[in-house]
């Protein structure tokens, strides 16, 4: 993308034409920037001692935020330390030669948007031009190839010359000295950035419903999911907006894959919420594992009210080298649907030394011991040829050092089969999930 004029266009003498432009602009970036310095003290000495915060920045989990505020010509930084993001820095910026959002190609403008960062160049992968450095952003995102957004190619970089008011071809562009700063604070698939013409502010306790009702909605359909539930999971998402077509491929889908797959369990790191307009765009990595699929990546999802219900409307996902599993230690959950796994795996191929090790030593279940369920199953497993053991509808509760599992799980050989709700009482020991008791009863 030629984001800047070449250097021997900008070399040239300027004209009194081009100078009287270029002093207009100046005198709307002073003026524009008293009122903005006007509205942002007021942002901060609100009515009574409630915090005022951009509204856009909804629920912000990555370490910073970046706000483009093109009327202002201005970045700010956001450090983000719990529900209240704090201003940090204000850098000048230089946008679209053109004002308003950018709608198609070539048209000189600065999208605006909730967006991400998914690659960066360095000095010496850059022309010149483009200064030290250069990030990428994902524009376009659903929300913009929807209301039919044309264009790509949206970077925030560096320049080669000075920097000059609403002087690109529709990048964020800073001096480079203010890029190398600023770079220490983003961070690829997590780092968000907001463009906007003018920042709005609201008080903290006006978001929070907003902020509730996303995290609700994410939260329902990552257990739906997790437990297979097909029902529920595709009640997440708008059937208005997505498409009833769409929904029932989904649906599908999700449904071969529940017979297929034993357990599934996905874990969300660094969930963000971006409010632009109507929709809330919420950004994270998805970790994803079964018993026999693993895959690592970032989504988005867009939210939009649908029958005054927020719903999902689409998903993105990418999965790229930049987003790498977690090097911190699994979650419980995760290592409880792991020990899942290969408690059922173990039952299945009717290994019963390694089936026991799941069991702790002062396991109690039925009027038996250990000892006692062991000379039990071993019994069991050798009047069969097969054993097969389907599992959904997982929920798992912890509370260190206990934890309750609760699912529903279809058991079929060829001298018995059945169907019920199955519970498991579990005490962490020397780092390892044990059972210490379970139950089951007929659905």
């Amino acid at each position: 993308m030629k984001e800047i004029p070449p250097a021997d266009q900008t070399s040239r003498p300027l004209s009194a034409r081009r100078y009287r432009a270029l002093a207009l602009k100046i005198c709307a970036i002073i003026a524009a920037s008293v009122a903005a310095l006007g509205h942002v003290a007021q942002s901060e000495t609100s009515h009574g001692t409630a915090p005022r915060i951009p509204e856009g920045l909804l629920h912000i989990t990555s370490p910073y935020a970046l706000l483009v505020e093109k009327a202002t010509q201005q970045l700010h930084l956001y450090k983000c330390n719990g529900a209240t993001p704090e201003l940090v820095k204000t850098y000048p910026c230089s946008t679209g030669k053109n004002r308003g959002d950018k709608t198609e190609s070539g048209d000189l403008k600065t999208p605006e948007g909730g967006y991400f960062f998914r690659m960066v160049h360095r000095d010496e992968q850059l022309p010149s031009k483009y200064g030290v450095m250069a990030f990428v952003l994902d524009f376009p995102n659903y929300i913009d190839r929807q209301r039919g957004k044309g264009g790509n190619g949206i970077w925030l970089h560096g320049l080669d010359k000075p920097l000059l008011p609403f002087d690109t071809q529709g990048c964020v562009a800073m001096r480079n000295e203010d890029i190398a700063d600023i770079s220490r604070s983003i961070r690829l698939y997590d780092t968000p950035i907001l463009i906007t013409e003018t920042i709005t502010y609201s008080d903290l306790s006006r978001s929070e419903q907003e902020r509730k009702e996303a995290l609700q909605l994410i939260a329902a359909w990552r257990q739906a999911w997790q437990k297979k539930d097909v029902k529920h999971f595709l009640e997440c998402y708008s059937t208005d907006l997505y498409g009833q077509g769409k929904l029932q491929q989904l649906g599908a889908t999700k449904q071969e894959l529940n017979q297929r797959y034993k357990f599934i369990s996905v874990d969300l790191r660094g969930l963000n919420l971006l409010k632009h307009g109507t929709t809330v765009i919420a950004g994270f990595v998805q970790d994803y594992e079964s018993d026999s699929f693993n895959s690592v990546g970032f989504k988005k999802l867009y939210l939009q009210k649908n029958s005054d219900a927020l719903k999902i409307v689409c998903e993105d996902w990418v999965q790229d080298a930049s987003v790498q599993p977690s090097h911190t230690a699994p979650s419980d959950e995760r290592r409880i649907f792991r020990m899942l796994n290969q408690w059922v795996t173990a039952w299945e191929r009717k290994d019963i030394e390694s089936y026991m090790t799941w069991y702790a030593a002062d396991f109690s279940s039925q009027n038996m011991n250990k000892r006692q369920w062991k000379e039990y199953k071993v019994a069991r497993t050798n009047t069969t040829r097969h054993i097969s053991i389907a599992v959904d509808t997982v929920t798992v509760s912890v509370a260190r050092p206990s934890a309750v599992v609760t699912f529903h799980q279809r058991y079929a050989s060829d001298t018995h089969s059945d169907y019920g709700r199955k519970t498991l009482h579990l005490r962490l020991t020397n780092g390892d999930w044990k059972i210490v008791r379970e139950t089951w009863e007929p659905l």
